[in-house]
């Protein structure tokens, strides 16, 4: 992700100085993740010589983030950006477990429950054209352009159990968890407004929808997960 961030930023940097002079600036936001994401995974297994399941639901709620990034104008009008940003999103997940009986054939134990303290992870180098404008003090812009993400997620693996005969019922023990992860490419488009505050500083907020198609891998499981949502943002922005 670094890597994708530094070299997007150095083309970034490079266009600047081939293209006639314009306005450049340097924005810093912190982030909040308004969109929620759900999925959900099914996992299989042989137990007591039979096929058990664990069938989980996962939700990552809403989350703070932050952003940094370059943009340049060539023109009043047109120009071009890269920004890196990170969210951080608390997950829980919701379980039904069929656990083969020991003693006999197609009679499974069913048991269910809630797991939180799982996190949801994104990280995305964003890279924009920018089309912008300006009013006295004020400055506009809407941009699109494809990002490039990294999300990292815990899944349910097997859960624990104490079971005592005849075995008809078991206690959940633990609820372990793995990080899966995956780097899916995707898009995104927004809009923002700077107020100018001096020569160098201002103000500004931002709104961003990003989407990105993944799927977090960990061994053989692949959960398919819908990566981004709208982010609104506020910052500091430093003009030069």
């Amino acid at each position: 992700m670094n890597s994708r961030l530094a070299s997007a930023l150095a083309i970034l940097l490079l266009a600047t100085t081939s293209a006639r002079a314009g306005e450049a600036r340097i924005f810093l936001n912190g982030l909040y993740s308004l969109s929620s994401l759900k999925y959900s995974d099914s996992l299989t297994f042989t137990e007591f010589a039979e096929q058990g399941s664990l069938d989980t639901e996962y939700k990552a709620k809403a989350g703070p983030g932050i952003e940094a990034g370059l943009q340049y104008l060539f023109t009043k009008r047109l120009g071009a950006a890269a920004s890196f940003t990170r969210v951080t999103r608390d997950a829980t997940a919701s379980y039904a477990a069929s656990l083969p009986h020991p003693l006999y054939l197609n009679q499974d134990r069913q048991v269910s429950g809630e797991v939180t303290g799982l996190q949801f992870q994104e990280t995305a180098v964003h890279v924009d054209l920018v089309v912008g404008g300006r009013s006295g003090s004020l400055r506009f812009g809407a941009f699109a352009g494809p990002s490039f993400f990294k999300v990292e997620g815990d899944l349910l693996d097997r859960i624990t159990y104490d079971h005592t005969y005849p075995y008809d019922t078991v206690r959940v023990t633990g609820t372990p968890s793995l990080r899966a992860d995956d780097s899916p490419i995707g898009f995104n488009a927004g809009a923002s407004v700077d107020y100018v505050l001096g020569t160098h500083g201002g103000l500004g907020a931002q709104a961003r929808f990003s989407r990105a198609k993944g799927e977090l891998a960990a061994g053989q499981r692949k959960v398919k997960v819908d990566a981004g949502g709208l982010d609104l943002a506020v910052g500091v922005r430093i003009y030069f």
